[in-house]
């Protein structure tokens, strides 16, 4: 049991060695999540929030 925990635990290191290992994809990601959480925030805050001031 102790075992199993001790591989499940979170390693900062590894974490950092993945990122720099996998850094044009992960760049490829941040940029499709920044653009889906865009468009997102755009249709449902921002849009109705301009027709609402318009007075529609």
């Amino acid at each position: 049991m102790s075992e199993r925990l001790s591989q499940s635990r979170f390693n900062p290191m590894r974490a950092i060695r993945y990122i720099k290992d996998h850094k044009k994809e992960l760049f490829w990601v941040w940029i499709t999540y920044q653009c889906i959480k865009g468009m997102t925030t755009l249709t449902l805050i921002w849009i109705p929030l301009w027709l609402v001031w318009r007075g529609q």
